[in-house]
């Protein structure tokens, strides 16, 4: 499942620019910002103000947003996989756009989030600001933490990474996602780590 983490370290042994791989990022960031604005703009989904804030937040009438800062809390408090595999259905599927990577069903889920939680053991979510959009959350985040676990093939580093996602989550009637879709930068995340060397300027 780690095979496409690296995939902009591949892209530059096969010889292509830094601009090039940062046209393929900025198309990342397109998506996402596409996504929210179905979620801000689509009727059905009554969106109310977004929210700043840690884990908590503020008491918001959707019980779906009640579950992401479940999830958010059982990642940050106490790296809880299973409490956070239990906000997902039997047939969640998980779409990391940066990787190209899609996972499917509640288990590979948990592995997914098991391979952050080994990597960045003191790992945060921060600077939580949620969208409520009913059946579709958003949230924007910064992932936050020190690489002192192994990610994939790649070995701990030692070093400490800030870098801002997006997460996009859609329910069904039992408040339990059905699909996920991440946005990150992962040029930016390998080269925090060491791993790559920053574009020139």
């Amino acid at each position: 499942m780690h095979s496409q983490l690296y995939s902009n370290e591949n892209a530059l042994k096969a010889g292509k620019s830094y601009s090039e791989i940062d046209n393929g990022r900025n198309v990342i960031e397109q998506w996402a910002e596409q996504a929210l604005f179905v979620v801000r703009h689509t009727p059905r989904f009554a969106v109310q103000p977004p929210v700043r804030g840690g884990a908590g937040g503020w008491d918001m009438a959707s019980k779906n947003i009640a579950t992401v800062k479940g999830v958010v809390s059982a990642f940050n408090d106490r790296k809880d996989l299973d409490a956070i595999a239990k906000a997902y259905s039997d047939q969640a599927v998980l779409v990391d756009h940066a990787r190209n990577e899609t996972v499917k069903g509640r288990a590979a889920v948990k592995e997914n989030w098991a391979m952050w939680a080994t990597a960045f053991p003191d790992g945060k979510i921060e600077d939580a600001r949620y969208v409520d959009g009913g059946d579709t959350i958003a949230l924007y985040f910064v992932g936050h933490g020190k690489n002192d676990g192994t990610l994939g093939p790649l070995p701990a580093t030692g070093k400490t990474i800030s870098l801002p996602y997006c997460s996009v989550f859609t329910f069904d009637s039992d408040a339990r996602v059905v699909e996920q879709d991440d946005y990150w930068d992962q040029l930016g995340f390998m080269v925090q780590l060491g791993h790559m060397p920053a574009p020139a300027k």
